[in-house]
This record gives structure tokens, sequence and C-alpha cells, in this order.
């Protein structure tokens, strides 16, 4: 008689921190629970909800491979990633947000990668990856309104090293994954996972950076996860007190800042490598300038200027490139109006050809 695969040792540990959210959260745990591969456990870390979960979650703890954890004090988000993280034994670290979905094989590709790597006879990976789709809370497209101007940056399936990381992670455009699967032994030498400190929405992508001074980064470029952009999630509403705070740093900014630091505790960073990260910042500040000037929470013209001033500080060969100058033209000279109404034009379209049928998903 064949044991039951779901009795085994756990591969992957997917820690769900979650608060309130109990909308969203059966869908989330019933996206694990339809994975192809069975050699999962998962925890929710419930941060102290005022919502009934207990009610939401029961059903599911029929299923021995989920436990439920209610915390008895309520932490910032970053801080409850930590501590749900730590319930579980598993050697690979599968993250997960209550409004996020993983598609059927997404723990069967990223165990192929990692066995291939091993088999291959190299290490594995510090952490696996696969592009996402971006859905609003009526699972349609939105791509167009999540990326912005600039939209997701290309990416290639592959393996890549600690500088070749830096330069995908660098590009123009925003990273086009989601979530993440990280090795539990790099966490642990590390010390931390996503930082608690100053970085407020941006301690993932910080971490996706600092990761890749340890071990070998592998990307999945097939969508194999959903990621929720609604409005009401928490990085939304981050961006807008970044904006509204005047805070000198863009959240993004001090991620690749921090990262930097990180690389360069563990390995010589060429020139040409620093220059790449000081490039990204600027264009993280080039972005925010225009932010201020056409969404809510914008400082005006002055947080635009301010803005352009830190791109030319950061990177002046960025900022002063003709893209540059036409875009700090733009954010500091253009009307509001017309800013507002370019940006609508932009995202219907985008949005309109991301909706139609044959397009990827």
């Amino acid at each position: 008689m064949e044991s039951d695969p779901r009795h085994e040792a756990p591969l992957f540990y997917v820690f769900l921190p979650v608060l309130n959210d109990s909308e969203w959260l059966p869908g989330a745990i019933e996206s694990v629970i339809g994975q192809t591969t069975h050699n999962w456990q998962m925890v929710i870390g419930d941060n102290a909800s005022d919502e009934d979960l207990p009610s939401v979650v029961g059903p599911y703890l029929g299923d021995s491979r989920i436990t439920y954890h209610r915390w008895s004090t309520r932490v910032d988000i970053f801080p409850n990633f930590n501590r749900t993280l730590g319930l579980g034994r598993a050697p690979w670290l599968v993250v997960l947000c209550a409004d996020d979905r993983l598609r059927p094989t997404y723990l069967e590709r990223v165990q192929e990668v990692i066995d291939a790597r091993v088999a291959a006879g190299h290490a594995e990976p510090g952490m696996v990856l696969t592009a996402a789709r971006r859905l609003d809370a009526e699972r349609q497209a939105i791509e167009a309104e999540y990326y912005g101007w600039a939209g997701p940056a290309f990416v290639a399936s592959g393996v890549y090293d600690a500088p070749s990381w830096l330069d995908v992670t660098c590009r123009p455009g925003s990273p086009p994954w989601g979530g993440g699967v990280f090795s539990r032994r790099i966490v642990e030498t590390m010390g931390v996972a996503f930082r608690e400190d100053d970085l407020q929405m941006s301690a993932d992508r910080e971490l996706w950076l600092r990761i890749a001074a340890y071990g070998d980064v592998a990307y999945i470029a097939t969508p194999l996860l959903d990621v929720s952009g609604w409005t009401g999630s928490h990085t939304h509403g981050r961006t807008m007190r970044n904006r509204v705070s005047g805070n000198a740093n863009t959240p993004e900014g001090s991620a690749y800042l921090r990262a930097l630091t990180a690389h360069a505790q563990r390995r010589h960073v060429a020139e040409p490598e620093r220059a790449m990260v000081f490039a990204a910042v600027a264009r993280s500040h080039q972005r925010r300038a225009m932010a201020h000037r056409m969404l809510p929470g914008g400082r005006g013209r002055r947080g635009a200027v301010a803005d352009v001033w830190r791109a030319i500080r950061h990177s002046p060969r960025t900022a002063l490139a003709p893209i540059g100058l036409a875009y700090a033209g733009l954010a500091v000279l253009a009307p509001g109006g017309v800013l507002r109404f370019a940006r609508r034009r932009l995202l219907a379209t985008r949005s309109r050809r991301a909706n139609e049928p044959g397009s990827p998903s």
C-alpha cells in the first residue's frame, strides 16, 4: 500500500501572514490545497485580526498540513511576515498573501528547478521567483495600472549569479515577479528575511536583491502566481503615505541602497554595478516626481522638483540623459490635468490590450 504523500516530510513551508482579509483568505488557502504536488505545510499567521478568521479557517484544518496561529499582539506587516515564517520547519519558504493565488503547478515547477540544479552538480539556488499576473478584485488584468508608464522589465528564464541579478533588478521597468520561494538555510545565514525598519513597502524588493549575495537566483518567466493590486492592499496605502510624508527617500531607492550595502559586505561590487544601482535609485525618484503631479497625496510641483534634484544627485548620467530630461520636464512643467489625461489614456489602452482574448495569461 502506497503511503499518503501528505504525510511525508514537507519540502515547502507556505507561510500566510494575514490581517483580516477574511473575504480573500479562502482563495489563497485553496490555491495551495490545489497544488499538483503535496509535499508542503502551511501556517496562517493571524496578526490579531478584528475579523473572525477562526471560522473562515476552520473548514480547512481537517487537512493535517494546515495550521492556524493567532498572535495576541498586532505588529506591522513585515514583522508579521517574519514571525509567521518562523513557525514552519520545511527547507523552502514560500510567502503567500491572502489576496494572492498560486497557480496549480507553482510548487511543482519550482521543485523542478531546484532538482535540476542539484542534478547538474550545482548548489541549490538561494531563491526561486516566477512571473506573476496583476489582477484587480474582479480578477481582471491591471498590468497597465500596476506597472505605470515604464511597464514591466523583461526577464528571461534562467539562473542568475549576484552581478547578473543586480543587472536584472536594476533595469528600467518594474519587477515582473511576485512572492518568492527562499532557501531556509540562506535566510538563517542572513539572520533576517524581511527588514523591519525604514523600508516601508519595499522590504520584499530589498530581500529579492539581498539574497543574491548569498546564492544564485532562479527565475521562471511563466506566470505561476496571481497578485492582487486592489486599492485596499497595503502597497497602495504605503505608496501614498510615502508621497504625503515628504520622505527624502523612495521605498524602492532605500531597498536598492540597503541591498547594495549587503552585497558589498559579501563580495567585491564593481563600479559598473554600483552605477546600475544608483541609476535605479534615480529612476525611482523620477517616477515619484511624476506621481506628485498625477496621484492622490502628491506634493505638486514642489515635490516633483525635489525628486528631480534627488535623481540628479544619485545618477547625473541617468537624470540628465535625453529621456531623463524629458521626464523631468513633463513632471515639473506640464499642466497636471494634461498629465492625468495622458495617464488615463495610456492605462486604458494597455488595460484593453491586456484583457483582449488571446492576450498572455
